[in-house]
Order: structure tokens, then C-alpha cells, then sequence
């Protein structure tokens, strides 16, 4: 069918063949029993079991406080370290700060074993660990033996302790996690330092609420956050110090969400696989943030899921305001270093040289190495191989689209014992998918139940209230596609409550028949109709399968016109799998605009069908030819139509003949007027010209009551007798318009005469004219002039276009623009704007 999937994945290669890791905080709290996961994995991510041993240490950690470096580290030490030190207290001398390269002082914790899925270890006896860093050293080997190893770091502190878990200038510590109201949450700060003073702040949406100094001497202070109702949307904590000529500034942001928001959904009655077709009742139930009824309004929708693989839906809601700190203290100016340069003029002589262009290979356009050239100097870039870009010349020619390139030919592959795709030339391939064709099938098709309801979206329910106890029941009927389909829930109370829930379910029956058509045809292709049969019973199938083509607008049975004589086929499927049947399909020339199919399978009391249309495209063009017919009056003339009777193409075929007779001309200005009030946009230049149109209407309307009469005739046309089966279907009438505009150009000359009827509507045109006038008034800025839409800067065009076209209605006698004060000034302030635009 020319349709295609395509999808990447990553592969990792390397030496070593196994992955492990382990979820390891950086800090980790004493008094915590949390268990922490480790796995064992390919380079793929794939799991892979292996034997590993764990040993923790912890490490020697310097007993001096050390600041930032002002500059890197030098490439040669003058100075020993000891009479670094001396100088330069507080200061790095070679890498000492890091803590990976500290010496191990004791081992505190030792185990082994073979992972699994679900693989975790807990730290015995951690609380009598002493505060400080330590490390994690994870060894195994993959399955070649090679060893691999992962070494992890942490901190480990004391939230009881007076002291810091390291000699650093600075340390501060809040638990990661959602506080709510009436919760304390409890923020640890300390410095290795004696008499520091630090400013302990607290923001919420930009305000500081609370400010302290607090005093750190060589200790660990906690502080204690009651959570309150209004700090909701989070708080953050800021707590600044200077120490050692080093500024720290420090954050924390303590998670308060608007949990008091949310609304629970759940499902009462839900079933993740239905039948096509059938009468379905789910019930949901929501609840409040402490589990009570609520009374709340729900959004339901449900669609086929595929369509995520274009653009994927979810809901977003986010009324509600989260805070991370808008207040921040800056220190650029303090405590820094700072560079100079001496004068410097021609130190050093360059010398410049001329760039040669060299001529190079052109290539037509074919690219090396994802460039190319070609003789307008164009570069043509590539990605990948597989991404090929072409530069062309002229436009690819019709027979070359991909569209068409998708019905033209289909492609397929043969497998062992089951063909796949629609190689079915042979005599042999032919009797082993459809069994022997001199045999007459007694299997009947005209009793199976046919699926015609293939709409893309289930159901769209925006306004399901709930009941007295919090329920939602949604009715509706199961859709006929045979596909996977999406359930999404939106829950809102009128104080901003909201919830979301997300689901799943399939349509699908015991046996499936799903076929794979192309998107149009086109005249003259020979295709291979294909279509997937499926078993989900609890055993093996045979039976048989036909397709069974109409015509789109009469609805008879075509199938001699696309040679479909032998569109009986016989399939044998086994449990839970799928075998692909074909047929050899030719699109004649001329003999349908579109066609309706109807693939149906049937073995035993199982059966499935499904119909749909497809358009057929023309590898024609429409050229229409004109000739005006002017007579007098009294007058016999005769006009040969001479490029219709002389013409000598082979390739020609006359579509239709058309001849447009009226005695007053003025009435093709009439049957315009309906476009002039039926555009979609309220731009100042449309509202005009419905003005212009329900002026005109209603003068002709006024002017003779015979011609009302005729006018109120048209209207009483029945609009659905004028719908053929073409434009009843709008999928089908869309796709066939697009490439044949024309075919309903035979059809519509009542249906213009109805609207035009409708236009001559008294009342309606009374409506239009003062809803017209009103919303120019409206448009219409202080300055006279009128903007293209509202909003937008006054137009010189716009307002002289209005102003144009109301002279227009006056000097025809339609309108008199003076009797109305309010159109009047109206026009006087464009007149007046347009006259200080021309001066300018």
C-alpha cells in the first residue's frame, strides 16, 4: 500500500559486557533504614544476573577547611607543602579537597550474593557509623570474566549530633519530600568554623516572610519550618554566609504541594477488552483530597491510540502556582580575583595570506559523506545514509509521487510456509493461500454482520456531572475498528479541583479480518488489496475470506470492472497468530469515481467483516473552455463551437457541456452575493462586505414582490434531496475534491438557488445589516481609521475600502447614508482619517 513504519533504537557496544549500578544518595541520614537497589544489566539495558560483593569504607577526611581555588591548580610547586600551609591557611595546595582521593580508614561493611529482578542491600548498624564520607565499592564480572567495578560515594551524618559530618566551611541538609500543613519540616545548617554568622531567610512568591541571624561556632544547628496552609506552592529556605573571605549562599526549596487540589478518579466498572459494536456502561467514581463525594464535572474522551505515534495527548493543568525562588543575593563584586595586561603594540609581525579556491567535482547533486555540490554552487547536506535528500531541478513528475508509487506496485517478501505479502503470481502460490479455484465454495457471506463504523474517536463527552455519591456513569457504543483505544479523564469542581485518569482498552473479536488499503487509486493501477486474518480463539481455524467491491454512489457490485472474479480465498490460522491473504486488483479507466469495499471472513460461527471507501484520482486534467453567447433581443445567431467539434487529441474525453442562459446579467451578481455573507473571519473587510451584500439583498428584495415570491420558492428547497451519497460522505468527498474539484460542479445549481434564497430572508437580512453596522461602529478606533482585525494598528486600505464601498451604496440608490446619525459619523471620522493619511 506504500505505507510505511519506521522507528530507531540504540545499540551500545563495548568491552565489557555487564552494566551494574546502584541507587545511591548523597547523603544519606543515620537514622534511616531505606534500602537501596542494585542491578545488573547489558550494554542494552537488558537484565543479566551475576554474582557481586559489596564492601563499604570510610574514608580519612581532612582535618583543615578549605575554600574554593581563586585560580587552577599550577602545572610546577615551588613551594613544599608545609610551607603552603604556613602562608596559605585555608587554601588548596594539590587536589586535597577531593574527596576521592582521600585515603580508606576502616571497612565497615561487607556482603555478596547473585542478583536478581528486584536486588537491594540496607546498611546494618548504620547508626553506629561515625558522620563522615564514605565509599561504595560494587565488584563482579560480566559473562567473558572480565572484572568489572563501580565505586559510589556518600556522606553520612548524624541529624542528633552537635557537629558537621565533614571539616567544611559550610553544610546544610533537608529531606527530600512533600510536607503537608501542620507538618514540621526541619532544616539542618553548620559550619567547621567557630563564630560564624549566617542569614537564615525564608521566601514565598517573592517575599521574604522571616528573616534571622544565627550564630555557627564549630557546630550543626537545626531549624524547625511549621508548614502552614498558605504556604502552599512551596517555601525556600536561604540561608548566606561569608566565611574565610568566601561567600556561600545557600537554598533550599521545601515541597508543599496543592495536594488540597486534587481530585481522586477512580474506575468502578471498566473492561480493557469489548466487542466491536456493542453497548458499553462504565462507571467512575471521584472523591475529594480526603476520600468524601464531590461534586465535580467530567471530560471523557476515548480515541483510537494509534494516533499517539503522531502527536501524543495528555492533559495539562496548571493553575495552580509552584514557587523555586525568586530572591537571590549576589556577591560578584567581593572577593574575587582580578587580571591585568601590560600595553602591547606589534610584539609580533603577522602575516596574512591570500585563500585559494580551488575547482571542484560537480556531482550532480549525489553527496559523499553527507555534502555534495552541484554547478549552481548549491550545497546539498545529508545525514545518515539512510536519509537521503535530493536537490531538484524541476518538480518530480506525477507518475513518480509517492502517493502514487504507493498503488502502482506492492513489494513483499516470501517466507517459508506463509506468505507474508502479495507475491502471488504463481500458480502454486495462488493454490496454497486460496486452495484450488476449480473448487466452487459453498461458504455463504451475506449473513455476516459487517463493521462500517471506523470512526477514528469513540466518544467526546465535555460536561458528565457526578451524582450525590461522586458517580459518573458513560454510556456508548463500542466502535467497529478493530484497534487499540485511549481513555482520557478530566475531573474539575468549580474551586479548581481537578484530577486526571488514563486507561485502555481493545476492541477485538475470536476472529478478525483487518485489511490494509491504500489511501486512494488511481486509474490504470494494478494492485495487490491486502488484508490480515487473526485468531484469538482457543484453537485453529479454516475458512474463508472474499472482497466485495461497490460503487460509491449507487452502491452495486463492480467487481468485474477491477477484474476481482476470484475474490473467494480460503485461510487456515493457528491460535493467536495471523496469516495474510491478496487480491489482485485492476482500476479501470472512466468507470467509478469511487468505490466502496467490504472484506469478510468466516469460518465456522466465527466472523468478521469491515467496509470502507476509497476514492479513485484521474491522471487528468480539468480544462475548461468558454464562449459567451451574446443575443439581441428579436435576433437569431448561430455560434460554432470550434475547438469542440475540430478537435483531434487521443487522449481527450469531454466531461460535460454546460449552457448558462438569462435575459438580465445582473443576476450573476446576485448569485454572488451568498460568498460575499458566508466568510468564515471577522476582519473589518468581511464584516463590510456582509454589510454590502444585506444592502443590496434588501433593496432588490424591497423593490418588486415577485421577486420576493421567487426568492421565498428556492428557499423551501429541501437541502438534503439536493446530498448525493458522495456528499453525505465527507472523508470521501474530501479526498476526491482535492485532486477533482469539478464533479460537483453538475450538482449544486439548486443548491445555489436555495442559498440565495435563504439570503432574501427579510428578517435575516434585517438582522445582518444592523449586527454589520454595529460591529464596524465597534471596530472603528477614535482616530476614524479601521484596523484589519481588531486589535491591530488602523489600515489605510481597510478604511478606504469602507469608505469606497458606502459612496458605491449610495450612488446606486441603495442606501442613504445620511439618515443614520450613527453611520454618518461614522464614515465623516473615516473620511477625515483617510484625507490626514494622504496628506502624510
Amino acid at each position: 500500500t506504500g505505507e510505511t513504519h519506521s522507528a530507531q533504537t540504540y545499540v551500545r557496544a563495548g568491552y565489557i559486557a555487564l552494566v551494574a549500578s546502584i541507587n545511591l544518595p548523597e547523603i544519606i541520614n543515620n537514622q534511616s533504614s531505606d534500602k537501596y537497589t542494585i542491578s545488573t544489566a547489558n550494554l542494552n539495558g537488558q537484565f543479566e544476573s551475576a554474582k557481586v560483593s559489596v564492601d563499604v569504607y570510610k574514608l580519612k577526611s581532612p582535618s583543615r577547611i578549605f575554600r574554593n581555588r581563586l585560580w587552577t591548580k599550577p602545572d610546577k610547586f615551588l613551594l613544599t607543602e608545609e610551607d603552603f600551609y604556613e602562608n596559605f591557611t585555608h587554601d588548596i595546595y594539590n587536589e586535597e579537597d577531593q574527596f576521592f582521593n582521600w585515603e580508606k580508614e576502616t571497612k565497615v561493611f561487607q556482603t555478596s550474593f547473585i542478583t536478581s529482578d528486584t536486588s537491594y542491600i540496607n546498611f546494618e548498624d548504620q547508626d553506629d557509623w561515625e558522620p563522615g564520607k564514605y565509599v561504595v565499592t560494587l565488584k563482579t564480572k560480566d559473562k567473558n570474566g572480565t572484572p568489572v567495578e563501580l565505586i559510589k560515594y556518600f556522606t553520612l551524618f548524624d541529624p542528633e549530633s552537635g557537629k558537621t559530618p565533614l571539616r567544611e566551611a559550610n553544610w546544610i541538609y533537608l529531606e527530600q519530600k512533600e510536607y503537608e500543613p501542620g507538618e514540621t519540616a526541619i532544616l539542618y545548617i553548620g559550619s567547621a568554623e567557630e563564630d560564624v554568622k549566617a542569614l537564615y531567610e525564608l521566601e514565598y512568591d517573592g517575599k521574604i516572610i522571616k528573616k534571622e541571624w544565627i550564630t555557627l561556632d564549630d557546630e550543626q544547628k537545626k531549624i524547625e519550618i511549621p508548614i502552614k496552609e498558605d504556604y502552599r506552592g512551596n517555601v525556600i529556605a536561604h540561608v548566606t554566609l561569608t566565611i574565610n573571605n568566601e561567600n556561600h549562599i545557600l537554598s533550599k526549596v521545601v515541597s508543599v504541594p496543592w495536594t488540597n487540589k486534587h481530585l481522586n478518579i477512580t474506575f468502578g466498572t471498566f473492561r480493557n477488552k469489548i466487542l466491536p459494536g456493542t453497548e458499553e456502561e462504565w462507571k467512575l467514581k471521584i472523591t475529594g483530597p480526603n476520600g468524601d463525594a464531590i461534586a465535580a464535572e467530567l471530560l471523557a474522551s476515548m480515541y483510537d491510540a494509534s494516533l499517539d505515534a503522531f502527536a501524543a495527548n495528555y492533559w495539562g493543568f496548571n493553575v495552580h502556582p509552584y514557587y523555586y525562588g525568586k530572591l537571590n543575593w549576589t556577591t560578584d563584586n567581593t572577593f574575587r580575583a582580578l587580571s591585568s595586561s601590560f600595553y602591547q603594540e606589534n610584539w609580533n609581525d603577522y602575516v596574512s595570506r591570500q585563500y585559494f579556491y580551488y575547482p571542484y567535482i560537480n556531482n550532480f547533486g549525489f553527496y559523499f559523506y553527507g555534502y555534495g555540490y552541484s554547478n549552481s554552487g548549491i550545497v546539498i547536506r545529508g545525514g545518515r545514509g539512510d536519509d537521503v535528500m535530493y536537490k531538484m531541478d524541476a518538480p518530480m513528475p506525477v507518475s513518480e509521487s509517492m502517493d502514487e508509487l504507493s498503488v502502482q506496485g506492492i513489494v513483499g517478501e516470501e517466507k517459508e510456509g506463509n506468505v507474508t505479502a502479495s507475491r502471488l503470481g504463481k500458480t502454486e502460490d495462488r493454490k496454497k493461500l486460496n486452495g484450488d479455484k476449480d473448487k466452487i465454495s459453498q461458504t455463504t457471506f451475506e449473513e455476516v454482520p459487517i463493521r462500517k463504523n471506523l470512526n477514528e474517536t469513540a466518544f467526546f463527552y465535555p460536561e458528565l456531572k457526578t451524582n450525590e455519591q461522586g458517580e459518573i456513569v458513560i454510556s456508548f457504543t463500542a466502535p467497529e475498528a478493530l484497534t487499540r483505544w485511549k481513555f482520557m479523564g478530566f475531573a474539575l469542581t468549580k474551586d479548581l479541583k481537578h484530577g486526571m485518569i488514563y486507561n485502555e482498552t481493545v476492541t477485538q473479536k475470536d476472529l478478525m479480518i483487518v485489511p490494509n488499503p491504500p489511501r486512494f487509486l488511481r486509474e490504470g493501477d494494478e494492485i495487490y488489496f491486502t488484508a490480515k486474518v487473526s485468531n484469538l480463539s482457543d484453537h485453529s481455524l479454516t475458512g474463508e475470506a472474499t472482497l466485495q467491491l461497490f460503487d460509491a454512489f449507487t452502491m452495486k457490485p463492480i467487481d468485474n470492472l477491477f477484474d476481482n472474479n476470484d475474490n473467494i480465498k480460503s485461510f487456515k490460522v493457528d491460535k493467536d497468530l495471523s496469516e495474510g491473504l491478496s487480491w489482485r486488483l485492476k482500476v479501470p479507466l472512466g468507470k467509478a469515481d469511487a468505490i466502496v469495499y467490504r472484506v469478510i471472513a468466516k469460518s465456522g460461527k466465527f466472523s468478521d467483516g469491515e467496509e470502507n471507501a476509497l476514492p479513485i484520482l484521474i491522471n487528468r486534467m480539468l480544462v475548461t473552455e468558454t464562449l459567451p453567447l451574446p443575443v439581441k433581443g428579436m435576433q437569431t445567431k448561430t455560434f460554432i463551437l470550434d475547438k469542440l467539434m475540430n478537435n483531434t487529441s487521443s487522449t481527450l474525453q469531454n466531461y460535460n457541456l454546460t449552457l448558462e442562459f438569462t435575459a438580465n446579467p445582473a443576476w450573476y451578481a446576485i448569485q454572488a452575493l451568498p460568498y460575499m455573507m458566508e466568510f468564515p473571519y471577522e476582519c473589518s473587510e468581511q464584516i463590510f462586505n456582509r454589510y454590502y451584500a444585506n444592502s443590496i439583498a434588501t433593496f432588490i428584495a424591497n423593490s418588486s414582490p415577485k421577486i420576493k415570491k421567487v426568492f421565498d420558492t428556492w428557499k423551501e428547497v429541501d437541502k438534503d434531496a439536493l446530498l448525493s451519497n458522495l456528499e453525505k460522505n465527507q472523508e470521501l468527498k474530501y479526498a476526491l475534491l482535492e485532486e477533482t474539484p469539478w464533479v460537483l460542479d453538475a450538482q449544486d445549481e439548486s443548491e445555489r438557488k436555495r442559498r440565495v434564497g435563504l439570503l432574501f430572508d427579510l428578517t435575516r437580512m434585517a438582522n445582518e445589516l444592523e449586527r454589520a453596522e454595529r460591529q464596524l461602529r465597534e471596530n472603528q478606533y477614535s482616530n476614524g481609521g479601521w484596523p484589519w482585525f481588531p486589535g491591530l494598528r488602523e489600515n489605510r486600505f481597510i478604511t478606504q475600502y469602507i469608505v469606497v464601498g458606502m459612496g458605491h451604496l449610495e450612488r446606486l440608490g441603495i442606501k442613504d447614508i445620511r439618515e443614520n446619525p450613527a453611520t454618518w459619523e461614522m464614515l465623516r471620522k473615516a473620511v477625515l482619517y483617510t484625507d490626514v493619511r494622504m496628506y502624510e
